[in-house]
């Protein structure tokens, strides 16, 4: 909330920041054994900069996200992300939250 006080009379004006939508049309890319390159498309900023997505990962039927070991956090405007350390021969969910 911001005031202004002038000649005793007292005006107020609150902000209220909305957060980015989330991203959207997340797809996985480049798949190995190991790793996975995934990208998605940013959602509407709200007229708040988007200052990076976090990726993170679980193990299908895990409740454990875990957050990306390389780029966790993909810096600016980066929508597609390399994630790496993954077993072979095992399912994983994926979501990227902008921040």
């Amino acid at each position: 909330v911001f005031q202004c006080k002038v000649n005793g009379l007292t005006a107020s004006l609150e902000i209220q920041l909305v957060p980015p939508d989330p991203p959207k049309h997340l797809v996985a890319q480049n798949r190995t054994n190991v790793s996975i390159t995934v990208a998605w498309t940013a959602g509407f900023d709200n007229f708040s900069p988007i200052k990076g997505f976090k990726v993170m990962y679980t193990e299908s039927g895990s409740r454990t996200w875990i957050l990306a070991r390389n780029f966790g956090d993909a810096a600016g405007a980066t929508t597609v992300q390399l994630v790496e350390g993954l077993r072979p021969l095992t399912n994983y969910d994926f979501r990227v939250r902008a921040r």
